[in-house]
């Protein structure tokens, strides 16, 4: 029999693991609003475009047009505040995983992260926001090296590639430089994966107690 997850209750929720629990607890740390598995979706059949497209770039989405991928898909949290959904997965996902993952990214507006491995050791992240031990990753549709990140104007955390602040769904530093020639983090940079309160809500993430009745503080 395979080692199976632990059922943890934090915040009013039974959540399927200990990891899940534990990005609830980041995600609390830093404030950021979540909610917990708030609905499911009905899978449908990619569009052939959509298929051909997703081929041509060569993302990792083996079978997609599998009639076995088909079903009703659960994610896992929902982050209003940065309109997107955030899978989280212990170990890398299988093939078939992928292809029912890539199929939900392609059938909803949101955006969609998807976490793998465990939280990451707050000690190994530099700027970037990426952690510098393997077996961790945030994907979305067929990308990587996103990571956790501040703006620097508003202060909303968002997620970004390689922890871009000038990248925030905000737009803040759009805004401010248009033309991206900006001269404090050349062009759309602004590394700000590094920021205190992010490596605080890791800490807090990785340090929360759940046995013996214990609620994650």
């Amino acid at each position: 029999m395979p080692i199976q997850p632990v059922e943890t209750r934090y915040a009013g929720h039974r959540f399927r693991s200990r990891l899940e629990a534990r990005w609830a607890v980041f995600f609390d740390a830093l404030g950021v609003p979540w909610e917990y598995e708030p609905q499911g979706f009905e899978l449908a059949p990619l569009p052939k475009e959509t298929l051909a497209r997703l081929a041509e770039e060569e993302l990792r989405t083996p079978q997609l047009d599998d009639a076995n991928h088909l079903g009703f898909y659960l994610p896992d949290f929902w982050l209003p505040a940065q309109d997107a959904w955030f899978e989280v997965k212990g170990a890398d996902p299988s093939a078939e995983e992928w292809a029912r993952l890539y199929r939900f990214m392609n059938l909803t507006d949101q955006r969609t992260f998807v976490a793998v491995g465990s939280i990451p050791d707050p000690r190994t992240i530099e700027e970037h926001g990426h952690p510098q031990e393997d077996g961790f990753e945030i994907y979305t549709y067929g990308d990587l090296h996103y990571a956790w990140t501040q703006c620097r104007w508003c202060g909303l955390f968002d997620l970004t590639f390689d922890a871009r602040s000038a990248r925030t769904r905000c737009r803040c530093h759009r805004t401010a430089y248009p033309d991206l020639n900006a001269p404090c983090c050349n062009g759309d940079k602004c590394y700000s994966g590094d920021a205190p309160q992010i490596i605080a809500a890791y800490t807090a993430a990785r340090s929360a107690r759940f046995e013996h009745g214990e609620s994650g503080a």
